[in-house]
């Protein structure tokens, strides 16, 4: 599966290499996470909101409008990448305007600040230890936020644009 920010869509590979186009009329979908209940939560972009598209529905409903208002300045776009934190069953959403990180509950209902002051918080992935990695896209880094709430940056890198693990833990 993968959203295609410019044309607004989200769509899926088949095994035979065909593509499918699942939604349309999304304002720039960009980070996509499925939930074990087969709920398809998006990331939409030019309106900072994450959606949700439960099993058997055909149109998003608004889990959340996050505080971040997106512009044309340069490094405050919308949100991108979100993360399914399964040690805690919650999103990682970074806010990109804003600068912050947010835990947002599945239902959207809450969302508690994790950290801020990043340049531009995009890619979000959670380790087997709780620990959030963002990448800072602007910033040229990567931040560790322990779930202690304690931050350390990762820098030296060009434009960090998502972050991920493979299967031995290490973050590609």
């Amino acid at each position: 599966m993968f959203s295609d920010f410019y044309a607004g869509t989200i769509s899926r590979v088949n095994a035979d290499g065909s593509v499918t186009l699942l939604f349309s009329g999304l304002a720039g979908p960009e980070g996509l996470v499925y939930l074990p209940d087969g709920t398809l939560i998006i990331a939409e972009q030019r309106t900072n909101r994450i959606l949700q598209i439960a099993p058997g529905t055909s149109a998003p409903t608004v889990l959340r409008v996050l505080p971040g208002t997106p512009s044309g300045l340069s490094c405050k776009d919308g949100v991108d990448g979100i993360a399914l934190d399964p040690t805690s069953n919650t999103l990682i959403v970074p806010d990109s305007p804003t600068g912050n990180v947010y835990r947002m509950s599945l239902d959207g209902k809450t969302l508690t600040l994790l950290s801020g002051g990043i340049v531009r918080p995009v890619g979000a992935a959670v380790d087997t230890q709780g620990n959030v990695y963002i990448a800072d896209e602007c910033g040229g880094a990567v931040v560790r936020i322990a779930p202690d709430g304690k931050t350390t940056r990762i820098g030296g890198f060009g434009m960090p644009d998502d972050v991920a693990f493979d299967a031995q833990g290490n973050m590609l």
